[in-house]
């Protein structure tokens, strides 16, 4: 051992006695653990931030990718796509309700019609267009009360929307495609009349919840019903078109909340 290895491992400097305040930055037991909770809690508060966007961003992605194939499946004729909504209501109480409707025009005016269950006793109405977008707000809405429609107004016709026409009520066996919006999300599906009668058609094609107050649109684009019910099998339920215009151009105010 060399004197210097003599010197490092002996003498009074090694066997003196700790520092007082070699103490400093000891942890105990509990103390790293409520330095690991507060980590934790961080974390936790991060992604309760972070989670709700996530969501909403791939909510947004998945209505904008559905709106888009929905366009393109309809064709080159841009009316129906820029005149169909999504309409979501929140009513006097706080529920949240949504459904389909579309653009017309009554008289001078450009409006939404839609069902009258998805809008009645709402507080407001918020109309969303087929491929995203600026959403519009309804400035108030009328009930029809000899059929299940509601007709929406609005300040201004929304942004490239095109506002279809009411034709009369089709025939049995007519081609027809339905527009609207189950859960939410933009889809159409085609099929023909199945019956006609008291002012309403039997859809032999399937609708799902989110589709009430959709279009049913012939091969012109021209609004031949509404959807408004489903029957036990699923088959769509609409307000034929000659009752339907009737009931538009007779929807009365509804009060506020």
């Amino acid at each position: 051992m060399t004197t210097e290895d003599q010197e490092l491992s002996s003498g009074p400097e090694a066997h003196a006695d700790p520092d007082p305040d070699d103490l400093d930055g000891f942890e105990t037991s509990m103390s790293r653990f409520s330095a690991r909770l507060r980590k934790w809690l961080v974390v936790v508060v991060a992604l309760s931030l972070v989670v709700p966007l996530g969501g909403w961003l791939i909510d947004e992605l998945a209505f904008r990718r559905s709106g888009a194939d929905v366009a393109e499946q309809l064709g080159e004729d841009a009316r129906l796509a820029d005149a169909v909504m999504l309409v979501r209501s929140i009513g006097c109480d706080g529920r949240v309700s949504t459904g389909s409707g579309f653009l017309t025009q009554v008289g001078d005016d450009v409006v939404l019609v839609t069902n009258r269950h998805v809008v009645a006793g709402a507080r407001t109405v918020g109309l969303r267009p087929l491929e995203g977008g600026t959403s519009t707000t309804g400035t108030g809405y009328r009930l029809a009360t000899n059929a299940d429609v509601a007709v929406v107004e609005l300040d201004a016709a929304p942004e490239g929307g095109l506002a279809l026409p009411i034709g009369p009520t089709p025939d049995v066996g007519q081609d027809v495609q339905v527009v609207g919006f189950p859960a939410a999300r933009p889809y159409t599906t085609a099929g023909t009349v199945a019956e006609v009668g008291g002012g309403q058609l039997l859809l032999e094609l399937a609708v799902s919840p989110g589709v009430s107050g959709s279009p049913v649109v012939d091969a012109d684009g021209t609004v031949v019903g509404q959807v408004f019910a489903r029957t036990d099998d699923g088959d769509g339920v609409a307000t034929a078109g000659d009752a339907l215009r009737a009931a538009v151009e007779s929807a009365e105010p509804a009060a506020p909340c």
